[in-house]
């Protein structure tokens, strides 16, 4: 896309689509990682990538989040990985067009980052890393590092984007524990601000989790001085299921929460279809 999405945030709320694993469930496929649909059914996840669209999302995302090199190797998909890497960004690319934005989104490696971890922070930069070396370039507007729990992990995935492209604009998508508010690493939303302050990345917020604790998530990161707040919490519906279209009103005004809150990039997942979206983006609208 021609325009900068930062440029964009600095105006309206950009609303992301919903959740490609609840949406692949409806159409039935199985696969290892649903980022392997991306090979396996490309017609399926394009018409996915572009329902969302028709729905009204400007940020379609790559979903590969959970196709971490790390990842895909425990589920046998390391031959596999470049091709699953590079169809993701494809398809999303293709679905949006000239006239949305796209999101790479790269997600932790599944194993415990840093001291008596499993894995060294070193190690975990590699693996990014890989990732990264085939999706960037590919039309991304942005890179979402979403769902992480640890700051030492994040700040691995986030070095690793910086160590390839200086320039392309970083969201972060932190998750906290629900009984501490804090990361496994122990650090709360008000310590994880200081921390991303000091970081190269432009949007910065909360995924994954109810959308109640994300408010307060929010809210506590008011004090980081990144310009931009991303919220993006699951609607806590199991992978497959959906919610009836009568709930839809429901997640608008959940939207229309977190924005006041200070997001300016919404979306949700786990469950989140392109009616949900469409509500999302009524909220979004409203509230312009």
């Amino acid at each position: 896309m021609s325009a900068d999405i930062i440029s964009v945030l600095d105006k309206q709320v950009v609303v992301c689509e919903g959740s490609m694993g609840t949406m692949l469930a409806s159409h039935s496929v199985s696969v290892r990682n649903d980022a392997e649909a991306a090979i396996t059914h490309p017609e399926t996840v394009l018409h996915i990538h572009r329902r969302f669209a028709e729905a009204g999302a400007d940020l379609l995302l790559s979903h590969t989040r959970g196709a971490n090199a790390s990842v895909l190797r425990a589920a046998g998909l390391m031959a596999e990985a470049s091709a699953i890497w590079s169809e993701a960004m494809r398809l999303c690319r293709n679905a949006a067009g000239r006239d949305g934005f796209v999101g790479l989104t790269l997600g932790p490696c599944g194993q415990q980052v840093g001291p008596g971890g499993d894995v060294s922070p070193q190690e975990a930069r590699v693996d990014f890393r890989q990732q990264l070396e085939t999706m960037l370039g590919q039309g991304a507007d942005l890179v979402v590092a979403d769902g992480f729990d640890s700051m030492i992990e994040l700040q691995a995935a986030t070095e690793a984007i910086r160590q390839l492209d200086t320039s392309i604009p970083v969201a972060v998508g932190l998750r906290f524990c629900p009984l501490t508010g804090r990361t496994r690493d122990g650090i709360d939303a008000a310590g994880c601000a200081r921390r991303l302050s000091q970081m190269d990345v432009q949007v910065a917020g909360v995924s994954g989790g109810e959308p109640g604790a994300q408010e307060t998530a929010l809210r506590a990161l008011a004090q980081c001085t990144v310009a931009h707040r991303l919220a993006y919490p699951d609607l806590g519906v199991a992978q497959g299921a959906t919610l009836p279209t009568q709930e839809a009103e429901h997640v608008g005004e959940c939207a229309a929460r977190l924005i006041c809150d200070g997001a300016r990039i919404v979306g949700f997942g786990g469950g989140c279809t392109p009616e949900h979206v469409r509500q999302v983006v009524r909220a979004a609208r409203a509230m312009a």
